[in-house]
């Protein structure tokens, strides 16, 4: 039962169900289709629960920040439509997007979950 959380920009987006998707740094358990991911926010020991669901997809996701502007990939596929993937994602805007995902260093490696 993975838990997932989330900060306080994306919990209500998360409980309306408008945001159907996370990325997330690869970790030594991976997710996989057909977990039971609990959502969660607020601090480390005290989380509050704002939802749960079924994962129906998982996908790795890698994200490079060159000089040249933002390349995203899909299961090693760019993604054409930049600007959808991260409004999908829950970001008002790809600078939000790109200050979220580039914090530490130029490349982001890890899974998309879907649910």
């Amino acid at each position: 039962m993975p838990e997932i959380g989330f900060s306080k920009q994306f919990v209500e987006v998360v409980e309306l169900g408008t945001k159907r998707r996370t990325i997330r740094a690869y970790r030594k358990r991976l997710f996989k289709v057909g977990d039971n991911l609990y959502f969660k926010s607020g601090p480390r020991f005290k989380p509050v629960r704002i939802g749960e669901a079924i994962c129906t997809k998982v996908s790795d996701v890698a994200m490079y920040n060159p000089t040249t502007g933002i390349e995203v990939y899909v299961n090693k596929e760019l993604v054409q439509d930049l600007e959808g993937f991260w409004r999908a994602d829950g970001f008002k805007s790809e600078a939000d997007f790109e200050a979220w995902f580039f914090k530490k260093g130029n490349v982001f490696e890890g899974q998309m979950i879907e649910w």
